[in-house]
């Protein structure tokens, strides 16, 4: 269902769970499970207890050696690829292609979204290594946006079964290219009995919610937008759909990043928008202090104008700085974004008061 899990069957999850993690860690040849591991495999019980027909199931990192490639999935698919988590995945297009590719399946379709060429390549080579029918969404499929406001947008997608005329919550090209994936994927599906009707696909799209994803709220008229870019590539994404479908005079960026990504190539993106940056840090235990990024922001010639470590603060003081036409981009990582998001919509915060810089805050 659309639900999340109760807070108490969460709880007793944890507790049915915890003895085999312990038991794993004590016996087992590989070490302590991982908070992502636990987290998988208390997914997988709780979608048997529930009687779910379907998971859908999304890789942690990579995909070769993620928690969650233990299962036999009836189709994958592999949205687009950048440069990202280089330290654990590899430094190259291709090598990063090579431990997502770790999720195709003998036998098993494989549906690609829109790749780099060196990507392709090596989706393609595994694919046939392992007899997995491949589609390319990008070369088999053709779509184009009709119209479009800050609550979404609605396009055309032309296939082998014909032209569907769909919309999504959701702005920037890049999500038209995840929307055609997610049709091929059911598409696909269709062709080994299971069925959605096109009205279901439909109002599957239109009921869509990603939080952090050009994720827009205001106060006193003044534009936020919290997007939870956080390597090159998708800030480069956050800078076209801000140029495609936003008006504004200046940009004020609420900016963080967390340790392992690629700082100074976020940065080098977003300064095309000519912002004035609140740099900040967030709660996230990984997060950069806010000196370092400044300091990388001001050696890329960028208008530094506030430093803290208090995301809601920085975010109050771009509305208080902000005229009706200006726009408060919150950007950088995930949790930059949702603390922004936090801010504008009281959101109660996640904390971590096992962090000494936390404990002085929440007293």
């Amino acid at each position: 269902g659309l639900d999340p899990i109760a807070p108490g069957d969460f709880a007793a999850l944890v507790e049915d769970v915890w003895p085999i993690v312990e038991s794993v860690g004590e016996t087992g040849p590989y070490g302590d499970v991982t908070f992502f591991e636990m987290l998988t495999a208390m997914a997988f019980v709780w979608f048997e207890r529930v009687g779910a027909d379907f998971q859908v199931v999304e890789v942690g990192l990579g995909g070769r050696l993620d928690a969650t490639n233990v299962v036999a999935p009836e189709i994958c698919a592999i949205t687009n690829i950048s440069l990202d988590h280089m330290s654990t995945l590899g430094t190259s297009i291709a090598a990063i292609a090579g431990e997502k590719a770790g999720i195709i399946k003998p036998g098993v379709p494989v549906v690609v979204a829109s790749q780099p060429a060196a990507a392709l390549e090596v989706f393609r080579q595994v694919a046939a290594e392992k007899g997995a029918p491949l589609t390319d969404v990008s070369s088999e499929r053709s779509w184009r946006m009709l119209e479009s406001d800050l609550s979404g947008q609605s396009f055309e997608l032309a296939g082998p079964n014909g032209k569907r005329m769909l919309r999504i919550p959701l702005l920037g090209a890049h999500q038209l290219d995840n929307a055609a994936t997610a049709v091929t994927v059911l598409e696909t599906l269709a062709e080994s009995g299971v069925t959605l009707s096109d009205e279901s696909i439909a109002r599957g799209l239109e009921n869509v919610k990603w939080p952090a994803r050009m994720h827009f709220a205001s106060r006193n008229g003044r534009l936020v937008v919290a997007d939870g870019a956080h390597n090159p590539h998708s800030a480069m994404r956050l800078v076209e759909a801000v140029r495609d479908h936003v008006e504004f005079r200046r940009v004020f960026l609420v900016f963080g990043a967390l340790r392992g990504h690629s700082l100074a190539g976020m940065l080098s993106e977003l300064k095309q928008l000519a912002p004035e940056v609140l740099v900040v840090r967030s709660r996230d235990p990984r997060s950069l202090a806010s000196d370092e990024v400044a300091e990388e922001a001001c050696r890329q010639g960028l208008a530094v104008i506030s430093v803290t470590e208090d995301v809601g603060a920085a975010t109050r003081s771009a509305l208080e700085r902000a005229e009706a036409d200006d726009l408060i981009i919150g950007t950088g990582s995930l949790t930059v974004a949702a603390e922004v998001i936090e801010e504008m919509e009281g959101v109660d915060p996640e904390l971590y008061p096992y962090l000494d810089r936390q404990s002085e805050k929440v007293g």
